[in-house]
């Protein structure tokens, strides 16, 4: 991407407007993509984290049961 930057400097000005639109259009593309992707691993370890915590209530409802 940086080179793609450092390229547009050197094409003529209506090319150089248009793509430099374009390229505030892909990072903005990129920086979505990124938040998206790090809710969506932040969900699956709280999900991972809530079924750690339902298997150890079973396992203790489990141990309850046997104990009476």
């Amino acid at each position: 991407m940086r080179r793609f930057e450092s390229a547009v400097k050197y094409l003529p000005e209506s090319m150089e407007n248009a793509l430099e639109i374009e390229l505030q259009h892909c990072k903005g593309d990129i920086k979505r993509l990124v938040q998206y992707s790090e809710l969506k691993l932040q969900d699956s370890s709280i999900t991972e984290k809530i079924d750690k915590i339902n298997n150890c209530s079973f396992e203790y409802q489990n141990l309850q049961v046997i104990k009476s």
